[in-house]
């Protein structure tokens, strides 16, 4: 009623657990984990590069 600004749109709790949400093929599910995971190794192999530059200092 006293709103001001942009409207806020909301959906309720009921309708957010109707909605279906499809999950793609086994084999997509893999390659997706695959690249993640390699980007966790990528990420760690980073911080462990900038910890021995650090220690140099």
């Amino acid at each position: 009623m006293y709103r001001t600004g942009a409207a806020i749109p909301n959906i309720s709790d009921f309708d957010l657990g109707r909605i279906l949400v499809y999950l793609p093929e086994e084999k997509t599910l893999q390659e997706i984990s695959e690249k993640v995971r390699h980007s966790f190794e990528l990420r760690k192999q980073a911080k462990e590069e900038i910890e021995k530059i650090m220690l140099d200092f």
